[in-house]
């Protein structure tokens, strides 16, 4: 279940150009709610949960599609080019490493869902 539609990216976007073409959205949303979905215990399963915590859910599951499709496309956001050729015309461009997405990926989480007490483990 994604937690965030076509119409939240775009208010979310806020005026910006979507990194992400609308007709893949719903793909990048699951993947985003489910990276949200392990560390709040499938709490937002629960539909008083979600409505308590909407805004912080849709934008953390809409930073964390972007995330992931720049992950994939490395050249969506104007990656850094490493190195061109000109005569056999090469390009290569500094590509994230898994590493450094996971990194991002939990950055993203406790930024916009740590006040919120979905990350709490207790009882």
């Amino acid at each position: 279940m994604a937690y965030a539609t076509q119409a939240d990216y775009t208010a979310f976007l806020r005026g910006r150009t979507p990194t992400i073409p609308l007709a893949e959205f719903d793909y990048w949303a699951d993947m985003g709610s489910s990276a949200v979905d392990a560390p709040t215990f499938n709490r937002l399963h629960d539909a008083g949960t979600l409505a308590e915590h909407a805004t912080a859910v849709i934008a953390a599951t809409c930073e964390l599609a972007e995330a992931y499709f720049k992950a994939e496309n490395p050249n969506a956001d104007g990656q850094k080019l490493k190195g061109y050729s000109i005569q056999g015309y090469s390009e290569s461009y500094v590509t994230p490493e898994p590493v450094k997405i996971e990194i991002r990926v939990q950055d993203i989480i406790r930024r916009r869902l740590g006040h919120t007490g979905l990350l709490y483990r207790g009882v």
